[in-house]
């Protein structure tokens, strides 16, 4: 019995370091392209056909790894990034504008850590790091970008994490008027059952 589950466990660590060993040095690495509220970004790679990002969406790219050349066009005006995607983990953030700022925010607690249930006050989402950039930057494979893709539950010793697009002259506020300002309510709100 001991030695089937020693197999077992072999087999299974075998396969996870197989499933990272392939994403590493085969996987694609991702783009993501915000486009701003008010403004559709139309997207070049390479050189390709051009595929439109429509006001306030965004568009993840799976690139191969290599070199990449990005053009975003938007209203005017287009800027052009350069990438190199090493690994399958590799992921950046294109910013489109100058005034476009990021930040990304941990919703574990106040999405998830309902202990007492629904009727119990909403804890705000805290702040878990802030984007001023012009170059593309990387992001954390975790991160959700909408709303409607967070997980329904966690384990508790997973965080969730929201990256969102704001103008970069809120990125200097407290925590608590740049989570309302994204639209978090207070915490006197009452949470809906979930």
């Amino acid at each position: 019995m001991k030695k089937v589950l020693i197999i077992v466990f072999l087999l299974v660590l075998l396969a996870f370091v197989g499933q990272l060993l392939w994403v590493t040095f085969f996987g694609k690495g991702a783009a993501l392209v915000f486009a701003p509220e008010k403004t559709p970004v139309m997207v070049v790679v390479d050189g390709a056909e051009a595929v439109r990002v429509p006001a306030g969406g965004f568009l993840r790219l799976d690139l191969s790894m290599g070199e990449h050349r990005v053009r975003l066009e938007k209203g005017g005006g287009s800027i052009q990034h350069q990438l190199i995607i090493e690994t399958g983990h590799d992921q950046f953030g294109l910013p489109v504008l100058a005034e476009q700022c990021f930040a990304a925010l941990d919703v574990t607690a106040s999405l998830y850590q309902r202990t007492a249930g629904a009727g119990q006050p909403i804890r705000l989402p805290h702040v878990s790091r802030r984007y001023r950039e012009q170059e593309p930057f990387r992001i954390p494979r975790n991160y959700y970008y909408r709303e409607q893709d967070l997980p329904d539950s966690t384990k508790e010793t997973v965080g969730v994490y929201l990256f969102l697009t704001l103008p970069c002259s809120h990125l200097d506020k407290p925590d608590t008027d740049l989570v309302r300002a994204l639209g978090f309510e207070s915490p006197e709100v009452r949470a809906p059952a979930r």
